[in-house]
């Protein structure tokens, strides 16, 4: 095979340039004929079906609304019931100076950027107490918190969820200071 040298090309464009290596490549036998027939692509698998577990049950020695948010998150239900009195208005305002009371730290800690363990776990806390005791979005509890987006609340809630006894004591005495603040707003 002999393969003759040409002069320099000059290419209007990209196209013509891409159609010129192409021809050179035929010319060559290093381009595949293509197919004139459409192949199909070969069709996925269905995915396995999900197996459908009971959800887990509460540990008895866990605070109520512990429970309650394990419940929330293994399932489809989205009323949770809680303990507290019906006369008294609990925000996310007064949920996060009760955590921040509870936690030791300083109320701007936890609408803050810090990320420190102790601050992380008291806004986990937080975010567990907004959905049990209030009826708002994690969207909107992350506006609260510092304008976070909804998927740090609902990664806060699994982290609840899914080692419920780190935050079983901080969980207990913030449920306590809300419980004396209702008796004492009521």
């Amino acid at each position: 095979m002999t393969i003759e040298a040409s002069a320099a090309k000059t290419f209007t464009g990209r196209d013509d340039m891409l159609d010129h290596m192409r021809a050179v490549r035929k010319r060559l036998g290093m381009l595949a004929p293509q197919p004139s027939v459409y192949v199909r692509p070969l069709a996925l698998p269905a995915p396995p079906p999900k197996s459908v577990l009971p959800p887990p049950m509460p540990d008895p020695l866990l605070p109520p609304v512990l429970a309650s948010v394990l419940t929330l998150k293994n399932s489809s239900r989205f009323e949770i019931e809680t303990s507290q009195p019906s006369n008294v208005k609990i925000t996310v305002a007064v949920i996060i100076e009760t955590v921040a009371k509870a936690a030791l730290l300083p109320v701007s800690a936890m609408t803050g950027h810090r990320r420190a363990k102790e601050l992380v776990a008291a806004r986990f806390v937080a975010y567990a107490l907004c959905t049990t005791h209030t009826h708002l979005t994690a969207a909107n509890i992350g506006r609260h918190f510092g304008d976070r987006d909804h998927s740090t609340i609902l990664h806060g809630l699994d982290c609840v969820a899914a080692k419920p006894r780190r935050y079983a004591a901080l969980l207990a005495k913030a449920e306590a200071i809300l419980k004396q603040r209702g008796a004492s707003h009521g």
